[in-house]
């Protein structure tokens, strides 16, 4: 989800994450796109009061499979994201990829170990 609804301007939420994962899932690669006008693959819905130049999109890969993806819209230099942008965003999306499974592993070890104890203490 890019916005939450304006109630100002009457703008709705625009919904790319659905576009974006698709392409993402199928290529496991980052996109850049720096002129949305002639984009054909990613539509601003109709003629959108959004003003979107620039986007920068990476998948978070761990284990070679995705379970994130990190965007960023509008770059403000004229030129839009660059490859070092890419290459950036590509480590901060590895390295969020990694404390994000660790995270998850560790909750999944403290869960084992509160049944582990459970279970012990009722024989």
């Amino acid at each position: 989800m890019i916005r939450v609804k304006d109630s100002q301007r009457g703008m709705h939420p625009l919904r790319f994450d659905q576009q974006i994962s698709d392409w993402m899932l199928a290529n496991k690669k980052p996109m850049i796109r720096n002129e949305f006008k002639h984009e054909e693959k990613i539509s601003l819905q109709g003629d959108s009061l959004l003003k979107i130049r620039s986007m920068l999109s990476v998948p978070m890969i761990i284990k070679g499979r995705m379970i994130g993806i990190l965007t960023l819209f509008n770059k403000e230099s004229a030129e839009g994201f660059t490859e070092a942008d890419q290459r950036l965003l590509t480590i901060i999306a590895g390295q969020s990829a990694n404390v994000i499974e660790n995270s998850r592993l560790f909750e999944e070890e403290k869960k084992f170990d509160a049944d582990t104890a459970g279970n012990s203490g009722s024989k």
